[in-house]
């Protein structure tokens, strides 16, 4: 609760009351996602958020890794290793509250029964609903586009989400997960990829979130 605490009070000067309000409830999703966290074995959260994190982080690191050594987009690794610590502190609770909850715990507990023989299937419907969500924070792109990518993308990473809840029956594991793949997502090393592909005049998806309330009191 620390993190959420810390650059949430950063903003209460602001007078910003869509930031202030925000941060409030990633402050209140801290508590409970503590609670979640600690309401199973710490070891099994982090083995069951293993497959996610490696699916959804891996294919991140690849792509933009690829992409740097196309661009030549400058990296410093070492600051990359503490600012996606720090994003993370802060988006475990946030992804927790905002969308594991909603995602998982409701929509995936609602559609999914335990034992079904086709269970992929209703964890791609919840992941591709879950892209859709992200599409009002998305730009850059023709909407054909943006909504091909956004379902692929979250279908490649919801599904080992869905994995992880449905395994541990807790939402600690696919929020774990989450909030790595977001850190990832947000640092390495894709604001300087982006930057010089929009540059360049590249179409590249630009994700609104980067440009909120996160980006405003988390400073790398």
């Amino acid at each position: 609760m620390v993190a959420p605490v810390y650059y949430g009070s950063q903003i209460l000067g602001d007078g910003d009351w869509s930031l202030i309000g925000w941060w409030l409830a990633v402050v209140v999703g801290a508590s409970f996602a503590v609670f979640t966290l600690w309401s199973r074995s710490l070891m099994l959260t982090l083995r069951l958020a293993t497959l996610p994190t490696a699916v959804g982080a891996g294919a991140l690191t690849i792509g933009l890794g690829s992409l740097h050594v196309a661009t030549g987009a400058p990296v410093d690794a070492l600051a990359i290793v503490g600012t996606v610590a720090k994003y993370l502190a802060v988006y475990f609770p946030a992804t927790f509250v905002l969308e594991e909850v909603a995602f998982r715990g409701a929509l995936d507990a609602h559609v999914h029964r335990p034992g079904e023989s086709r269970g992929w299937q209703s964890g791609l419907f919840v992941s591709a609903l879950w892209g859709l969500w992200h599409l009002p924070v998305s730009s850059g792109m023709p909407l054909p586009v943006s909504v091909l990518e956004l379902v692929a993308w979250h279908s490649l990473v919801g599904l080992p989400l869905s994995w992880a809840w449905r395994r541990g029956g807790n939402l600690a594991a696919p929020a774990v997960a989450h909030a790595a793949i977001d850190a990832v997502r947000k640092r390495a090393p894709a604001r300087a990829v982006s930057s010089e592909l929009v540059r360049a005049g590249t179409p590249w998806p630009i994700d609104r979130r980067d440009q909120g309330p996160w980006t405003t009191t988390l400073r790398p």
